[in-house]
Order: structure tokens, then sequence, then C-alpha cells
């Protein structure tokens, strides 16, 4: 099965990685980069671009493909630009309620799409339930 990985360059996506491929899964890498370094005063080998070459490495050891989508722009638009209104009316805000509906399982589902996979995978660690014929993202129980 041809399986996309939303690689962080983290632990848990690069966990899920080598188990997919130890399984005989056929898979790639997937990094979104979020935000410009430049703009926001990082280094190239800061934040981001640290994130992106962490991913990229883990997935030359693998000896799969590693793509790279530049959301930054929608990212700023719906999710920052939102997160900084809501502070400012000093309400706590939670970003991910706007960046997964729209970045990750947006954006990110479409790449992956394009690109032939027929699934995902990510490192996060959740509970999936089936509701209403859909499957739902539970937080795991323990």
């Amino acid at each position: 099965m041809k399986i996309a990985v939303a690689m962080s360059g983290g632990v848990d996506s690069s966990v899920a990685a080598v188990l997919l491929k130890n399984e005989g899964h056929e898979i790639f890498g997937v990094t979104m980069r979020h935000f410009d370094n430049a703009k926001y005063g990082f280094a190239d080998d800061e934040g981001i671009n640290l994130a992106i070459s962490d991913a990229r490495r883990v997935c030359e050891k693998l000896g799969i493909k590693h793509y790279v989508i530049d959301v930054s722009s929608d990212f700023e638009k719906i999710v920052v630009n939102d997160f900084i209104s809501e502070y400012e009316k000093g309400e706590t805000p939670n970003p991910c309620t706007l960046c997964n509906p729209t970045i990750k399982w947006g954006v990110f589902l479409k790449k992956a799409l394009d690109l032939g996979a027929e699934k995902i995978a990510t490192g996060h660690y959740v509970k999936v339930k089936t509701k209403d014929g859909k499957f739902m993202i539970y937080r795991a129980s323990d």
C-alpha cells in the first residue's frame, strides 16, 4: 500500500515511517513548511528549516522520497492571524482547530493524494473511532 507519512522531523513521525516501511508498505515523507525563517528572524538552520532537514535525513536513511509543501502563506492567513486576533481579545486560542481542517487535512491530504498515496499516516498518538460512517479522532485512553 502506498502511504504518505507527515514527517515533522521528530521521533514520533520517524518511528511511524519505520514501522510502516518494515510492514512492507511503499511510503514517502511529506513535510509542511509553516513559516518563512527569514521573515521571523530565524537562522537557516533553526525553526522549520531544521525540522525539514531532520525529516529529509530520516527519509534518506529509510531510502524513501521526501517532499516539502510550502503552506506558509495559508498558515499565516488562516491560523496565525486568527491566533493574534483572539489573543489580543484576551482569549486563549487553539490554533489546531483551524490548522487541522484547513492545512493538515486540507493541503497535506491533497498533496498526498496528488502523489498517489492511498492512505496517510502521522506520528500522532490518538484513538480512532467511527461515527456515522466517518472516522473520528479522539484522545488516546492512556
